[in-house]
């Protein structure tokens, strides 16, 4: 059935996130698949073996109840678990080494697993609680290094010709060169970035020089939390004016249905870009029941009209001269928002962001 989202409420405040419900316990089993299973083992059970068929049953109906965690056993443990053989067990002890296991269905991906061989093993293993299943995957270093990427771009620009404000008797007050760098670092779980920036005709101070300097540290797609940003973000959600107008009609070939057009939620920050961006933290949680908050807290560039009213704040980020220098920064902004959004079917989006 397709989802269709409807906006239910917006409030400020997050109730506490128990870390037992962080991660739900994730198992493909059922009770069904346990008892095939135990009377698939009782059938062949070996006479010779000792075992007696009562003692057997009790045993693996006692393991379906108190199923073996895959992130913390040992050799022994695993191999007390139906269709589990040496070379298995060793062969989920190196995966779980290389990253803990998320879900029971990555059983999959182990060498000498395939379709048969998990459907028997399902039913008798876990990842783990809520606080185990975190408390491995926080620890562990090859979670927050998945997919890792680092990035480093330096830009040294300068036109050679001289131009009008350079002159002798310009209005300049820096030089005409444009520096910009940027270092990214990247993951399936992390996101840290610092991107610096001079325009040309901007004196040098600052950090480095640097004019423009954007950061943040971000933690991503990790249990219920979709995006937790401290720094630098952007916020694209509703059709509002002050954040984002998506909605709006527009030149251009995709009048309606431009990527420009498609809402992003919030997300980190890494332009250059001197507007358009929040600076504070930004939390979205959940999915098919979706809560976004965010605060921020950041000066900004305006002329001011008189005593009571500004024009909107400056988008060129560019303080070049005496009066340009004047504003820069003048204003200090904040805004508090967000938004709960529910999902019933995927063919309409309903949502409103409220700001403060």
């Amino acid at each position: 059935m397709k989802k269709l989202y409807i906006l239910l409420a917006f409030f400020l405040i997050v109730p506490g996130l128990n870390t037992t419900s962080l991660f739900a316990q994730q198992t493909d089993s059922t009770d069904t698949s346990a008892e095939d299973e135990i009377e698939s083992a009782v059938e062949v059970i070996d006479p010779e073996s000792g075992e007696s068929v009562e003692e057997l049953a009790e045993f693996l109906q006692y393991l379906a109840q108190n199923p073996v965690n895959i992130n913390r056993a040992d050799v022994e443990e695993l191999l007390s678990i139906p269709a589990m053989n040496l070379r298995t067990a060793n062969a989920i002890l190196a995966y779980r080494k290389e990253k803990p296991f998320e879900e029971i269905s990555e059983l999959t991906d182990v060498r000498g697993i395939g379709a048969k061989t998990y459907e028997r093993i399902a039913p008798f293993v876990t990842v783990g609680s809520g606080a185990e299943l975190a408390g491995d995957l926080f620890l562990s270093r090859a979670y927050w290094m998945q997919n890792q990427k680092v990035e480093f771009i330096s830009r040294y620009q300068q036109v050679i010709e001289t131009q009008e404000g350079f002159r002798d008797g310009g209005t300049y007050l820096g030089n005409p060169i444009k520096l910009y760098q940027r270092l990214n670092y990247s993951s399936r779980h992390l996101s840290a970035n610092l991107t610096q920036d001079h325009d040309p005709g901007e004196p040098f101070e600052g950090t480095l020089g640097y004019d423009f300097n954007s950061f943040h540290v971000a933690v991503q797609d990790v249990g219920p939390v979709g995006q937790l940003i401290v720094g630098d973000f952007a916020v694209n959600v509703g059709q509002g004016l002050v954040l984002w107008n998506g909605g709006s009609f527009g030149k251009g070939r995709n009048v309606i249905d431009g990527v420009d057009k498609n809402e992003r939620g919030i997300r980190p920050y890494r332009s250059a870009v001197e507007a358009r961006f929040q600076r504070g933290v930004a939390l979205q949680v959940g999915d098919d029941f979706e809560t976004s908050v965010f605060y921020s807290s950041r000066a900004v560039s305006a002329s001011q009209l008189d005593s009571l009213s500004i024009r909107f704040p400056t988008q060129s980020g560019l303080y070049r001269t005496e009066t340009e220098r004047e504003r820069r920064y003048n204003v200090d902004q904040m805004f508090t928002g967000g938004r709960f959004r529910y999902r019933f079917y995927q063919w309409m989006d309903r949502s409103h962001s409220i700001l403060h």
